[in-house]
């Protein structure tokens, strides 16, 4: 699972089947947030296995007015 603290688990990205051999999957975790506050970023492994992670970047983006 991969998740942040302001919306926890409920919110997690979860993946129930493995990736197959020497393939990454990407993923984007969008969140709007509406005041400056401190980010966490989760990455939970719930049973056998290995999790690898390459390239994490957090970009705040400003809203369009």
């Amino acid at each position: 699972m991969i998740y942040e603290s302001t919306k926890g688990t409920v919110g997690a990205l979860r993946w129930k089947e493995p990736t197959p051999p020497r393939q990454w999957q990407p993923f984007q975790l969008i969140r709007e947030i509406d005041r400056s506050q401190d980010l966490t970023v989760t990455i939970e492994l719930r049973g056998l296995g290995d999790v690898r992670i390459d390239d994490l970047k957090v970009v705040p983006i400003k809203p369009k007015q």
